[in-house]
């Protein structure tokens, strides 16, 4: 019986910038909508992004938005058809989840967490979620 390895080594990959943007629907700390938010993220093609949100009021929140990963486990299998025994690598794995912390320039936080619409593709493949300013306010997001 021959044993192969299959190490989880990423082929180089061509980094390039991508940017989008969406909308969020702003509402007070009371629930009173508020308006529109535009959205914005820039990346390189990882697992960070930059991440804009400017609400009606003109108040600009930026910072790192990151998208989860966990640690997969390594796996024993048999390959297709054969007596082969395979042995893959523990690699990572996409979550799904996008989390940030952006800051304004008036001294205030937002939290943010999103949910991929596209598990892996990041903010590229568009998010929905919610933030929280640190003041109450809410931000719904579709990007």
């Amino acid at each position: 019986m021959r044993l192969a390895f299959i190490l989880g080594a990423a082929l180089p990959l061509t980094a390039c910038v991508a940017s989008g943007a969406g909308t969020g629907a702003v509402t007070s700390p009371t629930g009173r909508p508020e308006g529109p938010a535009r959205v914005e993220f820039i990346t390189n093609g990882g697992a960070t992004a930059q991440m804009i949100v400017t609400l009606p009021d003109g108040e600009v929140f930026r910072g790192p938005a990151v998208s989860g990963q966990r640690q997969s486990q390594p796996g024993v299998g048999f390959g297709p058809g054969t007596k082969d025994i395979f042995v893959t690598a523990p690699g990572r794995e996409w979550t799904g989840e996008i989390l940030a912390v952006l800051r304004s320039g008036r001294g205030q936080t937002m939290d943010c967490a999103l949910r991929e619409k596209r598990t892996g593709l990041g903010l590229e493949g568009g998010a929905v979620g919610s933030c929280t300013v640190s003041d109450g306010r809410r931000v719904q997001i579709d990007l």
